[in-house]
């Protein structure tokens, strides 16, 4: 009987870990909208694999303060990415009115056929290129895009917006993606 008891409490105690860590892996995936790692880049590497929102708001801060436009490199997406409603930055922007110097990502994004979701840009003031990515001169492929909420000021002719891409420059390139409910 003892046994028995033993190993009852030992298969409920392995169930409660499993969905203990399962609860934890899934809010590790939900944004909380400030956190932006980079400790996953470094110059000498040609692709990058990207699995948490805080490194894919790392991927925006890269391009947009000019460390890396990520040319001739990949940046692979390995799970699904929740952002959780919280105000993106697009990766790569003009800031500026008439600018064609702003910050554009030069690489290839590979999703792997993962989603981005629950992405909300709202810009309020100042030039700027709206949407997941502002400016690309690169490739976006395999990745969906889900629940997009794409917001500017009112009455402006100086934005450019799109959903998954504002500004797509010669060359640029969005193969097999998809977008589902969104607002621009």
């Amino acid at each position: 009987m003892k046994k028995r008891m033993f190993s009852l409490f030992l298969a409920l105690a392995v169930v409660i870990s499993m969905l203990s860590f399962s609860a934890y892996a899934d809010a590790e995936n939900v944004w909380d909208g400030t956190s932006a790692v980079t400790d996953w880049y470094n110059t000498a590497d040609t692709a990058y694999f990207i699995s948490t929102p805080a490194q894919l708001a790392g991927l925006a801060k890269l391009v947009n303060d000019g460390t890396s436009t990520f040319e001739g490199k990949t940046v692979v997406l390995t799970s699904d990415i929740d952002l959780g409603n919280k105000n993106w930055t697009p990766i790569g922007e003009t800031t500026t009115i008439g600018s064609f110097n702003g910050k554009r990502f030069l690489g290839t994004f590979e999703g792997l056929g993962h989603k981005i979701s629950n992405v909300t840009v709202n810009v309020t003031s100042g030039y700027q290129s709206v949407g997941f990515f502002g400016r690309l001169s690169g490739k976006v492929k395999n990745t969906g895009f889900e629940s997009l909420d794409i917001k500017t000021r009112e009455n402006t002719n100086n934005i450019a917006v799109g959903s998954i891409c504002s500004i797509l420059d010669n060359g640029a390139e969005i193969i097999n993606c998809y977008v589902k409910n969104a607002s621009v």
